[in-house]
């Protein structure tokens, strides 16, 4: 994104327009081509024999076409630049100009490796999405920090004898040597929800 702005922002304008006549329009003209990277699962049937039979995976075909599909946008993409844009040569001889076919082809694969990226986070966002809720559907429910501690204070009772388990922070505030009753609680207590008390 910061290349794409360097040669729109910076580098383009230094060549008045009326010396290029470029519509650069034409290197996001139309749609993108088809972006291979999808979560796509494929239900497995479990019949016939071969790659895929057994497996919720796309087929190496299937992975094939797919790659054919986006090499053929690319290319037919490419082609339109050639035919919108000049040459490298053409534009040397005509008083050294700065856009080319060359920069045009480069705008537009740094604007698809972004979409790729892209579509690439937001594959993995919703796998990882698809993937808590399967947890959280077996769990019966989302674990919180409160749920956490539980299960650490449940693994230490089994871990630690009781004479050496950690014992909560809470401690009676009183006056002289115990002659006096206690005037006060200090305690670190976990912050729970409105409806639990609190855990020292």
């Amino acid at each position: 994104q910061k290349v794409n702005a360097y040669f729109r922002q910076t580098l383009f304008p230094v060549q008045p327009q009326k010396d290029h006549k470029v519509d650069l329009s034409q290197i996001e003209a139309g749609p993108l081509p088809l972006i291979p990277v999808l979560p796509l699962f494929e239900k497995a049937t479990g019949e016939g024999e071969g790659e895929g039979a057994a497996s919720v995976l796309m087929t190496r075909n299937d992975f094939d076409l797919f790659m054919a599909e986006f090499k053929r946008g690319v290319d037919a993409k490419c082609a339109d630049i050639d035919k919108a844009l000049p040459h490298p040569e053409t534009a040397a001889a005509e008083a050294k100009k700065l856009i080319s076919v060359q920069e045009g082809k480069l705008l537009y694969l740094l604007m698809l490796i972004r979409s790729l990226s892209t579509a690439i986070g937001d594959g993995l966002n919703y796998i990882e999405n698809m993937i808590r809720k399967q947890v959280i559907a077996a769990i019966g429910k989302e674990v919180g920090v409160s749920d956490m501690a539980e299960y650490m204070r449940f693994h230490n009772r089994k871990l630690f004898s009781p004479s050496f388990a950690p014992r909560p922070f809470c401690y009676d505030v009183r006056r002289g040597d115990g002659d006096y009753g206690p005037e006060g609680l200090l305690s670190l207590e976990s912050l729970q929800s409105s409806a639990e008390t609190g855990d020292p």
